[in-house]
């Protein structure tokens, strides 16, 4: 378990105050645990697959599979025989590291044992209070008459979701420490993603993006942090005692734009000693509600994204399954650049109920209607749980992730404009009852047509069993008929 300072000294750059845990262990969580529940109503169906190209001598890329742990929530309002309520969450993740593979090994290492001790520690007595404490209440009208097994275990859910954008944060900042203090002269990048249910957490520092891909539309969830892609973290280098400037060959300026002192292309990383006075490791957070039609997640190094543009790539492999995927991927880069970097990509792939037997899923694949998939919405949570939504998915692939000094998109953001678009801690809830209740409507439409198929069948057994009784009678009838027929003949041959 890393060291719990109380509280955390920030860095001298951090946007946001740093979190304060408590000194105890208030809950458990198991990483590596076999958690998959089977039941529609609590989330999608996984499945996942890495692909990777080395440059020979570098190896700089890691990675995280993590697809089973498990959060253990004690609710006040359960009894002590029913003890903890069981959430499962997964994590990927992708780590570009450079100055050697020393930081990105040590962040593909450490990241998700610091994340659940961090999970261990989070509250916030209030917040939980109302998380535990509405009952039925925390619920809309459609959702009261679901059992009541799956009612708890979505607060238990709510709660988890509510405590990781507060966990994840200082998880960076806890593997940053590392980093810097065993390996000061490497750096990498880390995009990190968590699913709970049919909810997504993403922070990320560096430019190892992730995509989400719905169907309807390629929706970037991480940020991008290229120096020479993001005017608002150009302004907070200089504001920091830093500047912006491209490499000096012989001379002559050249490559990307990179800030100074450390001259790297990235405003914030992890590790990376000596440029740490601009270049920060506090991660953009984001945080998105999946469609109930499922999706395709894609975490990928710049290796991938250097070489081609998210929507070919997503294009390209619609109809591949996530394993097919994943290689494919890595191949379009190796084709279209040669292998000048390293490259690697995960896929997630996240099926609907009933439709995990699938190659692929259904709406990416395109077998949905565009118009039947929900939009899906960015959220930038701060690490207090206190969410703002800002735009759509689509309006933040466009401004490609450039952030203000609020970690927010500097041309979406509500509080940009001045508006007061702090939204209740608990709204999140509605996001993920809508889903929830379209999952209970897909279930209850195909519990329906299960009835009406079974209804069916037992119509058409009980009409078969009368055509087979009426061709039985009809045969005995027959028999009867031909053996007195026998019988009148035998008897007028006697009487001839």
């Amino acid at each position: 378990s890393p060291s719990i300072p109380s509280p955390f000294t920030p860095s001298p750059t951090s946007l946001v105050p740093t979190p304060v845990f408590d000194s105890e262990d208030l809950f458990r969580v198991v990483v590596g645990a076999d958690a998959s529940s089977g039941n529609p109503l609590r989330g999608p169906v996984l499945r996942h697959s890495l692909g990777t190209h080395v440059q020979k001598g570098k190896g700089e890329d890691k990675w995280i599979e993590g697809p089973n742990n498990s959060f253990f929530y004690a609710s006040p309002s359960l009894s002590a025989s029913e003890n903890e309520i069981e959430v499962p969450f997964s994590a990927f993740a992708v780590f570009d590291g450079h100055g050697g593979r020393q930081a990105a090994l040590l962040a593909s290492k450490r990241m998700l044992p610091i994340l659940a001790s961090f999970l261990q520690k989070s509250r916030d007595s209030a917040k939980m209070a109302a998380l535990t404490s509405l009952g039925d209440d925390a619920f809309p009208e459609a959702l009261k008459t679901e059992q009541e097994a799956d009612k708890r275990f979505w607060v238990a859910q709510d709660a988890l979701i509510e405590k990781l954008p507060k966990a994840l944060y200082a998880s960076f900042l806890e593997t940053d420490r590392e980093c810097q203090s065993k390996h000061k002269t490497s750096g990498t990048t880390a995009t990190v993603v968590v699913q709970v249910g049919w909810e997504l957490v993403i922070a990320s520092v560096g430019d190892s993006c992730a995509y989400l891909d719905t169907g309807a539309e390629v929706i970037q969830v991480s940020g991008n942090h290229r120096v020479d892609d993001n005017l608002p973290e150009q302004t907070r280098i200089k504001a920091a005692g830093g500047h912006i400037a491209q490499s000096d060959v012989d001379g002559i300026a050249a490559g990307p734009l990179r800030a100074w002192p450390g001259g790297l292309a990235m405003s914030r990383t992890l590790g990376d000693y000596e440029a740490r006075s601009v270049v920060i490791p506090d991660p953009e957070i984001r945080q998105c509600t999946m469609p109930v039609t499922g999706g395709r997640l894609i975490i990928a190094s710049d290796g991938l994204w250097d070489a081609q543009k998210p929507k070919q790539v997503l294009g390209t492999l619609k109809s591949k399954s996530a394993g097919e995927s994943s290689h494919k991927a890595t191949y379009l880069a190796l084709n279209a650049r040669g292998l000048v970097d390293d490259v690697t990509v995960l896929i997630v792939d996240f099926f609907p109920w009933g439709m995990e037997k699938e190659k692929t899923v259904p709406a990416v694949r395109g077998d949905v209607l565009k118009r039947d998939i929900q939009k899906v919405l960015i959220w930038y949570p701060n690490v207090n749980g206190v969410t703002e939504e800002v735009a759509s998915g689509s309006s933040i692939y466009m401004n490609n992730g450039n952030s203000n000094n609020n970690g927010n998109p500097a041309s979406t953001s509500k509080s940009a404009q001045g508006n007061n678009a702090a939204t209740s801690p608990l709204l999140f809830r509605e996001r993920l009852n809508e889903r929830r209740m379209a999952v209970c409507a897909t279930i209850n439409e195909q519990r329906a047509k299960e009835a009406a198929a079974v209804a069916a069948a037992a119509e058409a057994e009980r009409r078969a069993a009368i055509e087979a009784e009426e061709r039985r009678l009809a045969e005995e009838a027959a028999l009867r008929a031909e053996q007195e027929e026998r019988e009148r003949e035998e008897r007028e041959r006697e009487r001839e």
